[in-house]
């Protein structure tokens, strides 16, 4: 699962609902998450604050300036993990 993260996404009940869900489907050993950070940097404290169960998997941060390098990072992630 992709979760776009920017801060209306924290803000909706949705994207919580959803993010739980697929913790809940995650191994011990397999995250089948990879957050992006697609707005404004500054709020990702709030993410790790507000949604603790996101510390410690990869984010892809495209708000780097290099979108060339976030993709190749991203497809790089999606290769090592057998999305479920």
């Amino acid at each position: 699962m992709l979760i776009l993260l920017s801060p209306s996404a924290l803000e909706s009940e949705w994207v919580k609902k959803e993010i739980t869900y697929a913790l809940e489907r995650s191994t011990r050993h397999q995250s089948n998450i990879i957050p992006i950070i697609i707005k404004d940097k500054e709020f990702i404290h709030s993410v790790t604050d507000s949604m603790s169960a996101l510390k410690g998997i990869q984010m892809v941060d495209f708000t780097k300036g290099n979108l060339q390098d976030e993709l190749t990072s991203l497809i790089s992630i999606l290769k090592t993990k057998e999305m479920g």
